[in-house]
C-alpha cells in the first residue's frame, strides 16, 4: 500500500488504507480501488485515501459498508461522472453509491450527465444512521430530460453533517435531497450543519423561481442548523410525512407561484426557532406548522409561517 500523509480527520482504526492518486498510488481509479474491497466488516474496516486532484469515473464508485471514502478536502478532490439513468434504473444514474455503515467525507461530488432522464450525486437505499456523508460538496450540473438530484434516499435514513447539496443544470426538476419510502415506513434522515440547495441560481439566495430543496415522499428527516433554499419550494411534501426543521433558514425565491411549503396530501411541515423567506407568505395544500419563527426583516411569524397575527 502506498504511503501518504493522511488528513487527521479521517478518524477511527483502519485495518487497511488504499491510495488513490493521480501517480505514486495504488489505484489511479476510485471505483477501482473500491471495487477491489470484497472483505470489509466492523472488524475489518477501510479507508480509501483520494489524493488531491479531479478523478473522472464511469463506473459506479460503491462505498461499500464499512469503508471509509476521504479526499484531501471539498474542492481539493474532486469525483466527477457523467452517468444518467431513467426513470426505473435512479441508481443507474448515479456517480456515487453509499452502502450501511459506509462513510464519505472531505471531498467533492459532481454529476455532469447530459442524456437520459435522470443524474444524482449520492445514492443510498435502506441505510441506518450508521452511514454518514461528512464535510462533503454534492452538486449535479448536467442537462438529463427530468430529474438533477443531489442526494437520492430510497428507504434510506443516513447521517448528513457540514455538507453542501446542490441540485442544478437544466434538468425540468432541480432537488437538493429527494426521499422517498418503499414500504418500511417514513425514513427519519438526520441532517446537521449544511446547505441544501436546489435551482438555476449558483448562489444561496435561490433567486430564480426553479427547483426544490427537499422533495420528500413519506419521509420524515429531521434538520438542524441548515440552510434550506429553493427557487420553486423549499419544501414539497408527498402522499406523508413529518420532516422537522429547526434553528436553521427556509428560504423559497420570490418569483411567480413560488411557495415555501407544498404539501398536497397528509402529512404535516414543522418548523421551528428559525428564520423563513417565504416572502408571499405563500404555501400549497397543508400549511406548515411554525413555532417561533421569524421573517428576514426579525417580524415574529404565525402558526403558519405568515406574517398574520401571532397566537398569545
Amino acid at each position: 500500500t502506498a504511503t501518504v500523509a493522511l488528513n487527521a480527520g479521517s478518524g477511527g482504526n483502519y485495518a487497511n488504507v488504499i491510495v488513490v492518486a493521480k501517480s505514486g498510488g495504488d489505484y489511479t481509479s476510485v471505483a477501482a480501488a473500491l471495487a477491489s474491497i470484497s472483505d470489509s466488516s466492523s472488524s475489518n474496516r477501510y479507508l480509501v485515501y483520494v489524493a488531491p486532484g479531479t478523478y473522472t469515473e464511469t463506473s459506479l464508485v460503491d462505498v461499500k459498508p464499512y469503508v471509509h471514502l476521504q479526499g484531501a478536502g471539498q474542492n481539493v478532490t474532486v469525483v466527477t461522472s457523467a452517468r444518467s439513468g431513467i426513470a426505473s434504473g435512479v441508481l443507474n444514474g448515479a456517480t456515487v453509491r453509499m452502502r450501511d455503515n459506509a462513510q464519505v467525507s472531505d471531498i467533492t461530488i459532481l454529476n455532469e450527465a447530459t442524456t437520459n432522464d435522470v443524474a444524482v450525486g449520492v445514492y443510498m437505499e435502506n441505510v441506518s444512521h450508521g452511514a454518514l456523508l461528512k464535510d462533503t460538496t454534492v452538486k449535479t450540473l448536467g442537462t438529463v430530460a427530468n430529474l438533477n438530484t443531489a442526494i437520492y434516499l430510497l428507504e434510506a435514513e443516513p447521517t448528513i453533517r457540514g455538507s453542501w447539496l446542490q441540485g442544478t443544470g437544466t434538468a425540468p426538476n432541480l432537488v437538493g435531497i429527494s426521499s422517498e419510502n418503499g414500504d418500511d415506513g417514513f425514513p427519519r434522515a438526520r441532517i446537521d450543519d449544511s446547505t441544501i440547495l436546489a435551482g438555476n441560481d449558483s448562489t444561496e439566495s435561490c433567486a430564480v423561481p426553479t427547483g426544490t430543496a427537499l422533495s420528500l415522499f413519506e419521509s420524515s428527516p429531521t434538520i438542524n442548523n441548515s440552510h434550506i433554499c429553493g427557487g420553486a419550494r423549499a419544501v414539497f411534501l408527498g402522499i406523508s410525512g413529518f420532516p422537522a426543521i429547526h434553528h436553521s433558514t427556509v428560504r423559497v425565491s420570490t418569483g411567480f407561484n413560488a411557495a415555501l411549503t407544498e404539501t398536497p396530501a397528509s402529512g404535516i411541515v414543522s418548523i421551528a426557532t428559525s428564520r423563513v423567506d417565504n416572502f408571499n407568505d405563500a404555501f400549497e395544500g397543508t400549511p406548515p406548522r411554525c413555532a417561533y419563527t421569524y421573517s428576514l426583516n426579525y417580524d415574529t411569524l404565525d402558526q403558519n409561517c405568515s406574517n398574520g397575527p401571532v397566537a398569545q
